[in-house]
């Protein structure tokens, strides 16, 4: 682990928030977490795409340029996290969801947690 830094690649209060809670929620359960999950460095990133995405490419691809932006904004950091919100319609109904992209070496392989399928 490099610095021990935390970067989010979002200035929003709420993500900054969820995210200090689930970084302490992991080091209380003994996971190795950068600075005990209590150091996030918030970084304003741009999407690059639509302000409201819909379906699951074009949000994830919003998290996904919203990663390169912080890890070039802080080069370094022990673990990136990027979160985009985007809406999705199942049976005629719409959703909101999130898309999640963590990135920390050594700690884990580039992840996002929403799909396509």
């Amino acid at each position: 682990i490099s610095d021990g830094k935390v970067i989010l690649a979002s200035r929003g209060p709420q993500k900054r928030a969820a995210l200090e809670q689930a970084l302490v929620s992991a080091a209380a359960a003994g996971c190795k977490v950068p600075g005990g999950g209590r150091s996030v460095t918030c970084v304003g990133a741009a999407s690059g795409i639509n302000e409201q995405p819909v379906g699951f490419e074009e949000t994830q691809l919003g998290a996904l340029n919203r990663l390169a932006a912080a890890k070039q904004a802080e080069p370094g950091a022990a673990l990136y996290v990027a979160v985009e919100n985007g809406i999705v319609e199942v049976c005629s109904e719409w959703f909101d969801f999130a898309c999640v992209i963590m990135d920390g070496r050594p700690l884990l392989k580039p992840h996002c947690r929403c799909s396509s399928r």
